[in-house]
């Protein structure tokens, strides 16, 4: 396992522009109460954005803990993801959503992110 487990800001997907395009025209996948919009790019490495909904989650507080949960589970996890991309020669850009009615657990915010990987992946 990797030692460096940072998730740096050039990781993060801050573009409205790419959120915007990622929305429009992404792919989309599904497990259980977690979405993900995805779209491969050509440029190698990955940005990741998180949301919660304020709908549901009428709190911040909760929003934001969620989105912590996302990114936490993403960054023990990166290595996973960065290398599929690297085998298959392509970036990613990823967007994650929490559709659930409760604020997850660590556990399942992890349980979760290893479905979409395995939905996107195909593996």
């Amino acid at each position: 396992m990797p030692t460096d487990l940072r998730f740096p800001r050039k990781d993060r997907l801050k573009s409205r522009k790419s959120i915007d395009a990622l929305f429009q025209s992404g792919k989309r996948a599904s497990a259980d109460e977690w979405r993900a919009l995805y779209q491969f790019r050509t440029s190698l490495g990955i940005q990741l954005g998180v949301g919660a909904p304020s709908r549901t989650f009428k709190k911040a507080v909760d929003r934001n803990r969620i989105k912590r949960l996302i990114r936490e589970a993403y960054r023990i996890d990166q290595h996973r993801w960065k290398q599929a991309l690297t085998e298959k020669q392509s970036g990613l850009d990823l967007f994650i959503l929490y559709n659930g009615k409760s604020v997850p657990d660590f556990i399942a915010t992890q349980a979760g992110l290893n479905k979409l990987f395995d939905k996107i992946f195909g593996g």
